[in-house]
């Protein structure tokens, strides 16, 4: 459903990525035998292990995105990718990336991602390849205000994994011939979620031994009969499926020798049973292939910071917030009285956002109301046979009331709210300020996901055949 701050940190993500003059990726075909170049999706599931001696030795005969934390495992058997997928905004990215000794090695590397991308991770990359996120209210608002910048082109599925956005954005790019890598999601062996060349779980001590990783069903596999998994890797197995469904009439392959979950929409395929194919392939020139791709396929956009200052500083975010305030203030009699304020405001609010001028504003408020919708409903109906269940629905109603009276605040620091830079908006330490019925919090010290020291005794690149 989204939530205010990653849409607050996804406006001022992509401001910054705008002004400072980041590329774009356009919508311009690429060359005909470009789009027909394999390209090596490779994620860090533990099944990339297996597969590592193949692509190297390949590694010249195809463009390689490499998702995440496969560049570590890249880097460290000597395979040198040409993109970098990355689908978070957090800052803790480059840590990642900084635990890669070769500082050069991203000197030719793409960073492709949406307009969100943190804008630490934006610089340590020379080339940028940046899509639109087509749900959030930055690219859309800014094509609007702005139709010469529809020819930016959007990406849909990125998510919830950053294996999305190595599939999503290959075929946003143009790339028809998709063969997949340790895109797992899931694992045929318990309680192992990377490859083992992954230096930032195995060195670092950052652990991978999180719920989010943590298998608790069973699915087909691709290759074995069973595949451990969970809900959040099945998600990201339906939006694979869905942005390879949709783009099955437009020429696209995608062969999975990845040893995971079983994903519809490709062809499962040991990386053995390619060989003979790739050693009648030609090398590709990757000097050539990075040359066409930045003459034909990115562009920087040319507007003023004073531009995009002018499309946040007359939005009608109090009088959307006030009028939303005195209708859910007043009194309700019943649980259905609060189910109908729900469905008025939603309703309210999804006309809003049809409208030019009143877009962004709702496109931000909508999502968070719905989480806070969903909490109250869960409430009214657990409570609905209890004395005190309107009373939990009026506290309900109170926070959200709490959260339109400081929404503006916050909206007002656009387009400079960069995630992990927000102290500088908020002196005292204290996240935003007491409400009537919510009190302001310490903001929790900044993440470091690198745990423990380690001498990475690769200090320079060296490309690996074998």
């Amino acid at each position: 459903m989204g939530f205010i701050d990653d849409y607050l940190y996804g406006i001022s993500h992509g401001f910054y990525s705008i002004i400072n003059k980041k590329n774009f990726v356009i919508k311009k075909e690429l060359p005909q035998y470009i789009q027909n170049f394999p390209v090596f999706v490779i994620g860090s599931g533990p099944s990339l292990d297996k597969d590592l001696s193949f692509i190297a030795k390949n590694q010249d005969k195809a463009i390689i995105i490499a998702c995440g934390t496969a560049i570590d495992a890249l880097y460290h058997y000597g395979i040198k990718p040409d993109f970098f997928a990355n689908t978070e905004r957090v800052p803790e990215t480059v840590q990642a990336l900084e635990t890669i000794p070769d500082k050069s090695f991203f000197d030719d590397i793409i960073l492709l991602a949406a307009d969100v991308c943190h804008p630490l991770t934006v610089n340590k990359f020379k080339y940028t390849a940046l899509l639109g996120k087509a749900d959030e209210p930055l690219y859309k608002y800014l094509i609007e205000q702005y139709p010469q910048y529809k020819s930016i082109q959007y990406v849909t599925n990125m998510n919830p994994l950053v294996g999305n956005m190595g599939v999503a954005g290959a075929i946003y790019l143009g790339f028809k011939n998709l063969i997949l890598f340790g895109i797992d999601c899931g694992s045929v062996i318990k309680g192992k979620a990377h490859s083992n060349k992954t230096t930032l779980y195995r060195e670092y001590g950052y652990s991978d031994d999180v719920i989010e990783y943590q298998s608790n069903e069973v699915v087909e596999g691709n290759f074995e009969k069973f595949c451990g998994t969970n809900s959040f890797f099945q998600m990201s197995v339906r939006k694979i499926e869905e942005i390879l469904r949709l783009n099955e009439n437009n020429g696209v392959k995608c062969i999975n020798c990845s040893n995971g979950c079983k994903i519809k929409y490709t062809i499962s395929c040991h990386s053995d049973q390619l060989v003979t194919e790739f050693d009648s392939k030609n090398k590709i020139d990757k000097d050539i292939f990075l040359k066409t791709f930045l003459n034909n396929k990115v562009t920087s956009l040319d507007l003023s910071e004073e531009q995009f200052y002018k499309l946040f500083k007359h939005q009608p975010i109090k009088k959307i917030c006030s009028d939303l305030i005195e209708f859910i203030s007043k009194k309700r009699n019943s649980v259905t009285d609060y189910i109908w304020m729900m469905e008025e405001i939603s309703e309210h609010l999804a006309y809003l956002k049809t409208t030019k001028e009143q877009f962004l504003c709702s496109k931000c408020i909508l999502p968070t109301l719905n989480h806070c919708f969903v909490i109250m409903t869960q409430a009214l109906y657990l409570h609905a046979n209890e004395d005190n269940v309107l009373d939990i629905a009026e506290n309900i109603k109170n926070d959200i009331v709490d959260f339109l009276t400081e929404f503006p605040e916050l909206f007002e620091k656009l387009p400079d709210y960069i995630m992990g830079e927000e102290l500088k908006h908020f002196p005292n330490g204290m996240v935003g300020r007491d409400l009537s019925h919510c009190k302001a919090i310490k903001f929790p010290p900044k993440q470091n996901i690198i745990k423990q020291n380690y001498d990475d005794p690769i200090k320079e690149f060296i490309k690996r055949y074998e």
